[in-house]
């Protein structure tokens, strides 16, 4: 949240982070892993306002978001983001 915040000027507020709280049980409840539902959501809620942004000069940030996000999760989990990140760094 703050690294988004900071780097990006991105914020997300109360509304997702209930979505979020309420997602994620049922996620788990239905199977899945609990990073995996927050993988989901981040990846759909958060980081599609990137879309938005002017990318050409956030290149280094978003690569910074990507090892973070490997250094939290490791690099088996929150693929969907990662992919993501990777994708708009293609467009570029």
């Amino acid at each position: 949240d703050e690294f988004i915040t900071s780097r990006f000027k991105v914020t997300f507020g109360n509304r997702i982070l209930k979505q979020i709280r309420d997602f994620i049980p049922v996620y788990v409840g239905c199977g899945g892993d609990e990073v995996d539902g927050l993988d989901y959501m981040v990846a759909r809620k958060v980081l599609r306002k990137f879309e938005s942004l002017n990318l050409p000069f956030l290149v280094d940030e978003i690569k910074e978001l990507i090892a973070l996000m490997q250094r939290m999760f490791g690099k088996e989990k929150f693929t969907e983001s990662v992919e993501y990140l990777e994708s708009l760094l293609r467009q570029i």
